[in-house]
């Protein structure tokens, strides 16, 4: 429940901060305004009190006995010094000569006289304007006048329609707290309702933050945290590479997470989060124990990895001793430094980078490699992902409107386009996918790593650190069918050189689709290993006029039937997936509609 909890209290705090924030500013705002020049009583005429009614007058009971049968109700009062009565029926309200029993018309000179008469300013008014309905006077039900006063602070007299009495005056500090008032009561209508759903529901999630936060307080924090570390019990955390070759033995404090441990001593896992739980790279093997997996273990990691031992490292507290595989040897935790060597791209967001270390690297690493490069701070203009780059084509230019900046050092992981060994100077080779934000509906920016890679050129420096991982070709003689998007083309790329050289009688399949009209990676090279080898079969798959985003579902269903053609069985080949999320998603869930088992699929989602 915790990952779960963690992002619903990341987003209900984003939209009672944005809230809590609107209710500061109004009510600070409220808080500010003079109440006296809100309620306009500089500008209100002040009311004549005890003025005689005149003698002259209609009498009462005559005045019922001759009124319309329909009038209602009859009072009396004073319109610009003359005696009026007002006599309401269900058709409205008439005013008649309280002497001369005549009607009363209310036209516009009059409406200014009124107008003149309610206001004690030195503002010139302007023409009246009849309105049905205004929400500057949203309690008055019914026709009325408004008159404008050109004063410091712009008042607005509005005089009924039928009674010519006033109905309210307002200025420019009332519209500024009615603002205040409307965003401090959420109610975005009427603003006078305080128990409005919005600001209910509004209070509700505040609970819920509440709640959630209580959670996450007692989930994030142990009691070894507030103990100085060096009067905790010590347990060691023995690492050891796949083959159970001991690597490092590292004291941790009782109750810290084997990352944060492993880290304050000197050893970095891979992390693209920094130990946040939320990508899943620092997956490490538990030997000789059972720990039972939590909620962000089944969020990130596979069943089947998951019944093998994996848990995150950073969501593994030391509660004794371990003994921890960490798939890669002791050389890949240093930091290393090279020089990109050279660049080639393929189309505007694909591009290939040879980095050369100032250190050969020491030891082979095999195919699905990969590792994490240091993305320092940087400012990158929209000219340095291109520049000195002749054949990228059109497109980047428009998705990228604005400089990008990096302030945080991050960590950014990267696939190998081929085995190390294959190469003698063991330069390593990455495919990079430029991410450039904005896209899918959400806002976003472009991708620090990718942006700082695609500005690199040769002879510039690069750290990293690596070879990790456990993408994996299997040592089996079952057909190999490879199926990849984009950048996911490198570490397969990488994975069907290493199985041609190691077994070249095995069945090999390469499906590659692009969702873009740009050049596919490794396209001729492909194409030229499938002349040369008779067990090589490559499938590139681009848009087209009649069909410009190829589906997915569609290119694997031929593939399943090309080997079905070729009397191979589809449930003892192995599949390796490599591209970005919505691919993988696709592609797992065409496999599996076909009958294949998560047993043979393996992937690389670069989720992060």
């Amino acid at each position: 429940m915790t990952p779960l909890f963690r992002k619903l209290h990341k987003w209900l705090g984003l939209i009672i901060g944005i809230q809590f924030v609107l209710w500061l500013a109004s009510g600070l705002t409220m808080s500010l305004l003079d109440p006296d020049l809100v309620d306009a009583k500089n500008t209100r005429a002040k009311v004549v009190e005890g003025q005689q009614w005149t003698e002259s007058a209609a009498d009462y009971d005559a005045l019922f006995a001759d009124a319309p049968a329909d009038v209602t109700a009859i009072r009396s009062g004073w319109l610009l010094g003359r005696p009026v009565f007002h006599l309401t029926s269900p058709h409205g309200t008439d005013i008649v000569d309280a002497r001369t029993m005549e009607r009363i018309v209310l036209d516009s000179p009059q409406i200014s006289r009124l107008a003149k008469s309610y206001y004690a300013g030195n503002g010139v008014a302007a023409s009246p304007r009849l309105l049905d309905h205004t929400g500057e006077a949203r309690d008055f039900d019914g026709k009325l006048w408004r008159v404008d006063f050109n004063d410091e602070n712009d008042t607005t007299v509005y005089v009924a329609a039928d009674t010519g009495e006033l109905v309210e005056m307002r200025n420019k500090s009332w519209r500024l707290f009615d603002l205040a008032w409307m965003f401090h009561i959420m109610d975005y209508t009427n603003r006078v309702n305080f128990n409005n759903p919005l600001i209910v529901a509004s209070g509700l999630s505040s609970l819920m933050l509440s709640l959630f936060g209580f959670w996450l307080l007692f989930a994030s924090f142990r009691f070894a945290d507030f103990v100085p570390s060096r009067f905790l019990r010590k347990h060691s955390v023995n690492l050891v590479d796949p083959s159970g070759l001991a690597l490092k033995e590292v004291p941790v404090p009782r109750g810290e997470d084997v990352f944060s441990g492993l880290r304050q001593a000197g050893v970095e896992l891979p992390s693209n989060c920094g130990g946040g739980q939320s990508c899943g790279l620092c997956a490490v093997r538990v030997r000789n124990q059972q720990i039972p997996a939590t909620a962000a273990d089944r969020a990130m990691l596979s069943a089947e990895e998951i019944r093998s031992g994996y848990r995150l490292a950073c969501n593994l507290p030391v509660k004794r001793d371990l003994c921890i595989e960490v798939g890669t040897s002791s050389e890949a935790w240093a930091v290393r430094t090279g020089v990109v060597s050279s660049v080639r791209s393929y189309g505007p967001y694909l591009r290939e980078l040879s980095i050369r270390p100032d250190e050969p690297l020491a030891e082979d690493y095999p195919a699905g490699s990969f590792v994490q490069v240091s993305v320092p701070e940087f400012d990158c203009q929209r000219g340095d992902l291109w520049r000195g780059i002749d054949d990228v084509g059109g497109g980047m230019d428009s998705d990228l409107k604005s400089p990008i900046s990096n302030r945080l050092q991050v960590r950014r992981s990267y696939s190998l386009c081929e085995e190390v060994k294959l190469r003698s100077d063991r330069e390593i080779r990455l495919l990079v996918r430029w991410s450039p934000g904005s896209g899918n509906g959400k806002v976003t920016r472009p991708g620090k790593g990718s942006s700082y890679l695609f500005a690199r050129r040769p002879g510039d420096a690069i750290e990293f650190t690596g070879p990790f991982g456990n993408f994996r070709l299997k040592p089996t003689d079952a057909p190999k069918v490879f199926l990849g998007s984009g950048a996911g083309m490198g570490p397969l790329r990488a994975m069907a050189l290493e199985q041609c050289g190691r077994n070249a009688d095995v069945n090999c399949f390469m499906l590659s689709v692009s969702h873009r009209k740009e050049p596919l990676p490794f396209h001729e090279e492909f194409l030229s290993l499938a002349d040369r080898s008779g067990k090589f079969t490559y499938l590139p798959t681009v848009p087209t006029a009649e069909e410009p985003d190829p589906v997915v579902a569609k290119q694997i269903r031929k593939l399943l039937a090309l080997l079905r053609s070729q009397n191979l069985d589809i449930h003892r080949c192995e599949y390796y997936l490599c591209g970005g999320p919505r691919f993988i998603r696709e592609a797992r869930m065409t496999l599996q509609s076909a009958g294949i088992s998560d047993a043979q699929l393996s992937q690389d989602d670069f989720l992060v």
